[in-house]
């Protein structure tokens, strides 16, 4: 399981999820503090949020009731703080929109520095994850939106995702204001997934080894 126990020093009922979606960088840990400068490496007050993990690339933790709707630093180790204990960056979050549930994207990761975008269950757009249970490399994995129209029920692409190897996952952005249905394609195959318009911050479509496309919300997952 991703689920992690809320954390001894959250402080609200945001339930947050951070996913990692860089190229190649791991999260060795996380910390949601109200001012970086208050921030002690030495001794931190507030709990790690990967609760002494490692978040590697392509991977997301979900962290219960660990928040307020209200204005953060977010604190990102990239190395180890036991061996280098200024090895960390830290970028404002903007929780104020959110009623329950937040997404914390984490896409890239340059010369030290994060780029993190946040999603709240107040807004339409939302980051879905695509997980590859299939026992095979999805190759050519497309979104589009569904239209029963179409013989193949394919309408416009939505977007391209990489090749997935069995056991990864990739992640793109959806605006669930425009789309209650959308079909995943790969490798010759393809599934619908419906329902998407109720998803909130964070959701997870999983391949399984019969090319069957199962939907989870960020709420099914904790």
């Amino acid at each position: 399981s991703k689920e992690k126990k809320s954390s001894s020093s959250g402080s609200g009922d945001i339930t947050l999820a951070i996913v990692n979606d860089t190229t190649d960088q791991k999260i060795y840990a996380a910390y949601l503090v109200e001012d970086e400068r208050d921030f002690d490496e030495d001794d931190p007050d507030e709990d790690d949020l990967l609760d002494g993990d490692k978040l590697n690339k392509g991977n997301y933790v979900i962290v219960e009731d660990m928040a307020d709707a209200d204005e953060y630093d977010l604190i990102l180790y990239y190395d180890d703080p036991d061996d280098d204990e200024d090895a960390y960056d830290y970028v404002s979050v903007d929780l104020s929109d959110a009623d329950e549930y937040a997404t914390i994207y984490v896409s890239d990761f340059s010369s030290k520095e994060w780029d993190v975008d946040v999603y709240t269950d107040d807004d339409d757009k939302v980051i879905i994850g695509v997980y590859n249970d299939s026992d095979a490399t999805m190759s050519s994995t497309k979104i589009y939106e569904y239209d029963s129209s179409e013989t193949d029920y394919l309408g416009s692409k939505i977007t391209d995702l990489s090749s997935i190897s069995d056991g990864s996952y990739d992640y793109f952005e959806l605006d669930t204001d425009d789309y209650d249905r959308i079909v995943v394609k790969w490798s010759g195959d393809s599934d619908d997934v419906d329902n998407v318009d109720d998803l909130v911050a964070f959701g997870l479509i999983t391949i399984d080894s019969r090319g069957n496309a199962t939907l989870e919300d960020m709420d099914d997952l904790t």
